[in-house]
């Protein structure tokens, strides 16, 4: 497409979806990762982030407890959604933090994840900049 090159990766959720690498000469290569609990491929090399947390397990767990969450759908969360621990984990196996120069966390629950504790675990476990997405948000990219 152009001078984009777009490349889907397979993801687990509880649909067929997908992540997509898009690759541009001057921005180097994205990686766009929601609507997924888990991602198989280790990706390297990576410059910018788009890639779901949806939820703390404290927060999901508590909002359970107190009744403001339903059991049956924190289940159906858990196994269709990327947790912050789990998003965190992920971009330490892909070294994230010798190569990328953004990350935005995408897909982020209003009731069960603390956004702005989302962005200061995630830059403080890769020491990059991190935001979480919201209207009029805009990163550059190149």
């Amino acid at each position: 497409m152009g001078d984009f090159r777009v490349t889907p990766l397979k993801v687990e959720h509880d649909v067929e979806c997908f992540a997509y690498l898009v690759h541009h000469p001057e921005m180097k290569t994205l990686f766009f990762a929601t609507d997924c609990w888990n991602l198989h491929q280790v990706v390297k090399g990576v410059s910018h982030y788009l890639i779901e947390a949806n939820y703390q397990d404290d927060i999901l767990d508590e909002a359970v407890r107190g009744g403001r969450t339903v059991a049956s759908q924190a289940d159906r969360i858990r196994l269709s959604h990327m947790s912050l621990k789990h998003c965190v984990e992920y971009l330490k196996m892909c070294e994230a933090d010798k190569t990328a120069r953004t990350i935005t966390l995408i897909h982020a629950s209003e009731r069960h994840l603390d956004k702005q504790n989302a962005e200061l675990t995630v830059a403080g476990q890769t020491g990059v900049p991190t935001w979480v997405a919201k209207k009029g948000l805009e990163i550059v990219l190149m």
